[in-house]
């Protein structure tokens, strides 16, 4: 029981609709519900990330942050796509930004959200830095090679400029 390694105990109590919480410090409380919730680690952006800049990860939690604002979504897989559907309805614009050109979101997922008119998805974009402007605004530094059809590939640079980030990492 995941409840007894914590060392926590939760059964009903003796009041037919609340739950005792017995801890291991013999302590107790008694409640009418229990969320038990476990909490999630986030995987790290793999690039230099100024101090401060804050990073959100739940579209859901923060979405009234991005209101009428452009924001960043890192990341190409369900939760990203899913999450940039839903702040398409609350934000100005919404970029989705991918390292690579896979798309992992599901089929369906990807239709509707390559069909939303303030998305927009950059492939092949990996991150190296994010720092702050001069103004305070968010920047997304990122150098990617352009294929040529013929002759050298390029090199090119592209800096977003954002009020806010939400990471699927």
């Amino acid at each position: 029981r995941v409840s007894k390694q914590l060392g926590k105990s939760i059964t009903k109590g003796h009041v037919p609709i609340f739950y005792k919480i017995e801890y291991a410090d013999s302590t107790s409380d008694e409640a009418k519900a229990v969320i038990y919730a476990l909490g999630a680690k986030h995987r790290e952006l793999n690039c230099e990330i100024e101090e401060g800049i804050p990073i959100h990860y739940c579209a859901l939690c923060d979405g009234a942050l991005y209101k009428d604002q452009t924001v960043a979504i890192i990341g190409g897989g369900d939760v990203a796509f899913t999450q940039a559907e839903y702040l398409s309805n609350i934000c100005k614009n919404v970029m989705i930004i991918m390292c690579d050109e896979n798309i992992t979101a599901s089929p369906s997922v990807t239709e509707r959200v390559k069909n939303i008119s303030n998305i927009d998805i950059y492939f092949n974009t990996p991150i190296d830095k994010i720092c702050r402007d001069r103004d305070g605004k968010i920047n997304i530094c990122s150098t990617y090679v352009e294929k040529q059809s013929f002759g050298e590939d390029i090199v090119k640079k592209r800096t977003f400029v954002f009020e806010k980030l939400l990471a699927d990492r």
